[in-house]
C-alpha cells in the first residue's frame, strides 16, 4: 500500500447532549457526515476518531468534553501524539492541519504548531498546509 495523505480536523464531540456547537464541527457534519459513527467510537478528551468518507481518510481529534469548554495544550498534545499513532497504522507520511483550536478556541498557534513539529518529528510524518 503507498503512503498517503490525511486531512486533520478538530472539534468536540459531547457526550451527555450530543450538541455540536458551531465552528469546525458544524463545517465537518455539514460537509462529511458520519457524526454518528464519531459517536458511536465513544472518544474521550485527548481521544482521535477515524472515518473513511469516499476513500478518503479523516482524523477527528477531541481535546474537550463539552462543546461549551476550551481545550488545554494537554487533551490537545495527546491528540496529537494518536493521530502519530493512526499514522502508522494506516501508512500515512503526510497529514495536512488546519490551525486547530486557534479559532473559537483561542488557543495560540505558536504553541500549537510546535506540538505538531514535535509529535511529527517522533515519527516520518510530514505536515502540510
Amino acid at each position: 500500500m503507498s503512503r498517503g495523505i490525511a486531512k486533520i480536523f478538530r472539534y468536540s464531540i459531547v457526550k451527555q447532549d450530543k450538541k455540536v456547537s458551531d465552528g469546525k464541527a458544524h463545517n465537518f457534519r455539514q460537509k462529511y457526515g458520519g457524526l454518528e459513527e464519531l459517536r458511536a467510537q465513544n472518544l474521550a478528551p485527548g481521544g482521535v476518531g477515524a472515518l473513511k468518507p469516499e476513500g478518503r481518510l479523516l482524523f477527528y481529534l477531541v481535546t474537550k468534553k463539552h462543546f461549551w469548554g476550551k481545550p488545554t495544550y494537554r487533551t490537545i498534545f495527546l491528540a496529537l501524539r494518536r493521530v502519530r499513532e493512526y499514522a502508522n497504522l494506516y501508512n500515512v507520511n503526510k497529514v495536512a492541519f488546519p490551525r486547530i483550536a486557534c479559532g473559537l478556541d483561542r488557543k495560540n498557534w505558536g504553541v500549537i504548531s510546535k506540538i505538531i513539529k514535535f509529535v511529527a518529528s517522533q515519527h516520518y510524518l510530514r505536515c502540510v498546509p
